[in-house]
């Protein structure tokens, strides 16, 4: 799980029109645990252990369920298509596993840029490097993960950047606040400090 970010995407919208939400309160409830534990597994989104699905009696334990609960409860995910199952038997979530994909690809991406030294305006503009024209179209299509991960590059706290993504920021905000000011010592501070009157979105 290398340089496997702390958190993962939830979207309540999507969780409230998903299978998931026909399911028992119980249900649910080992769902998220049981994605809380796909996430943090060596196969983002599957529920495998050294290359081989997780035993029942190890989710369950790890879950907080006695074995026989985990069953029912397990059955009922089964019975309303909520999980996915691999070839070799593991399951896994569809979601999970496909957005964990797409980041990683676009993380190797934004990392292999950088090494060509062929990097957009906002990452030269960290390294002192002279940036070209701010290109607002750049940033246009931003979501709050990439917003999440920039004020991260600028060395900003974690409590501080929820406050900014609940006022709905996103990266172009940032952009227009750090754009011609190479060289900052605090750019988390002028960030935050320009942002946080924002209303919540």
């Amino acid at each position: 799980m290398a340089n496997r970010y702390p958190w993962f995407a939830f979207f309540p919208k999507d969780w409230e029109t998903d299978n998931v939400a026909g399911c028992s309160l119980a249900a649910q409830g080992l769902w998220l645990r049981m994605l809380c534990l796909a996430y943090q597994s060596e196969r983002p989104g599957y529920l495998s252990l050294d290359g081989k699905p997780m035993r029942p009696d190890f989710i369950a334990k790890r879950c907080g369920a006695q074995l026989a609960e985990y069953e029912i409860l397990v059955q009922e995910l089964w019975d309303n298509g909520v999980l996915g199952r691999g070839t070799d038997g593991t399951m896994f979530s569809r979601r999970m596993s496909r957005d964990c994909g797409t980041r990683d690809k676009e993380a190797e991406r934004k990392r292999a840029k950088r090494a060509s030294g062929d990097c957009p305006a906002n990452v030269r503009q960290m390294s002192g490097v002279q940036p070209d024209k701010q290109s607002e179209t750049e940033f246009a299509n931003s979501s709050e993960a990439d917003a999440y991960d920039r004020l991260g590059e600028i060395g900003m706290a974690d409590k501080q950047r929820n406050d900014l993504l609940l006022k709905g920021v996103r990266v172009a905000d940032i952009e227009r606040v750090l754009a011609g000011k190479n060289g900052l010592k605090n750019p988390a501070g002028l960030v935050y400090k320009s942002l946080r009157g924002r209303p919540i979105a």
